[in-house]
């Protein structure tokens, strides 16, 4: 497998200290071979690696296109060349159904990119349920003819991820304590397997058994749109009912954020912040407007400075500097953990800390 990485490449993850490198020349590949195409990122977020790509979430943003579930997709059946699944299905409770969805959707001999995690830290957004192997990567695409398949993200992304958790579990910070170039050393540390791909000594095959994620390369094949052809009749390859499908989709996700909402308003807030980057946290940003959000808390060092929506992203360090008198909890998994934490650092101070109840 090719991996390689191009240091300018912008794919969310570009910050030198964010604790992973992905593999981007496979992206540039996938421009250059698909201009013209018809190609369809799931799960994009507000990531956009191929330009011309439709982007496909479930939570609307700046650079999502189509606002729809992964398991019921509005294109036409055998309409797509090419489908991006980056880093979705383990977010996924049934994975299957998607890939389902991704060879329906799919041309006989159009191709699919996917990543998924092997050794990555629990992230969830909003939850998290899957690792595999590669071989289970590429069982789980069995009905597809396979390309190529590997690691796109190696062993020095997995330390520097789990460095980072480890820190956190411990509750310390070792950065200030030892030096404040080790930041940087911990930044640097996702580079070394490019770099040994620079000196030809990268064993491909010992780097796979420590990989942060790895991908499956394929197409569907000729012959593939058989079993989606002889069940033509089903009410889910008709149109009209995709249609509605996704316009009850469309109200849900209306009336969640109608829900938190009317829940933020009975709070009476001002000066809020919200904890969290994830999912819920943009549906927060997009609901609340009477007062909206002032800041956005993220442990994330890399965030610290930036904009997600337009609202800054600032350390929990800057709470009280700030004059934050709310905190909203934009997590539903780990609420409990966050509050506990929060409540720690901020024993005495006079800041109320909220968990979601909508």
């Amino acid at each position: 497998m090719a991996y390689k990485v191009n240091l300018e490449y912008n794919s969310g993850r570009g910050n030198f200290l964010h604790s992973t490198l992905e593999q981007t020349d496979f992206m540039e590949r996938i421009t250059e071979e698909t201009r013209g195409q018809k190609v369809v990122n799931l799960g994009s977020g507000n990531l956009r690696p191929v330009p011309h790509a439709i982007n496909v979430d479930f939570i609307d943003g700046d650079q999502v296109d189509i606002v729809s579930t992964a398991y019921e997709l509005e294109f036409e059946d055998n309409s797509i060349d090419f489908v991006l699944c980056l880093g979705l299905l383990e977010h996924l409770k049934y994975p299957a159904k998607v890939i389902e969805e991704i060879q329906r959707i799919l041309k006989p001999g159009g191709k699919v990119y996917c990543t998924v995690p092997f050794l990555q830290p629990l992230h969830p957004s909003p939850e998290d349920y899957w690792r595999t192997t590669v071989s289970g990567l590429e069982t789980w695409f069995e009905d597809f003819d396979k390309i190529e398949s590997g690691f796109n993200s190696g062993p020095s992304s997995t330390l520097s991820w789990i460095w980072y958790e480890y820190e956190k579990y411990l509750g310390m910070n070792l950065d200030a304590s030892v030096s404040p170039f080790l930041p940087l050393f911990k930044g640097a540390i996702k580079y070394v397997d490019d770099y040994l791909l620079h000196l030809e000594k990268l064993d491909f095959k010992k780097a796979e058994t420590l990989a942060c994620s790895i991908f499956f390369y394929g197409s569907k094949k000729q012959n593939g749109n058989a079993a989606i052809d002889a069940t033509s009749k089903d009410k889910r390859n008709q149109a009209y009912y995709r249609t509605q499908k996704n316009a009850s989709f469309l109200r849900s996700y209306t009336n969640v954020k109608s829900n938190i909402k009317n829940w933020a308003e009975t709070l009476n807030l001002d000066n809020t912040a919200i904890y969290g980057t994830g999912d819920l946290c943009e549906l927060m940003i997009s609901a609340i407007d009477n007062p909206a959000p002032t800041f956005i808390i993220d442990r994330d060092r890399t965030k610290w400075g930036s904009t997600y929506h337009g609202v800054t992203v600032i350390s929990p360090d800057d709470i009280e500097k700030q004059g934050i008198k709310h905190i909203l909890i934009a997590s539903f998994s780990h609420k409990d953990v966050i509050k506990e934490e929060l409540t720690q650092r901020l024993k005495g101070k006079p800041v109320q800390i909220i968990t979601p109840d909508f």
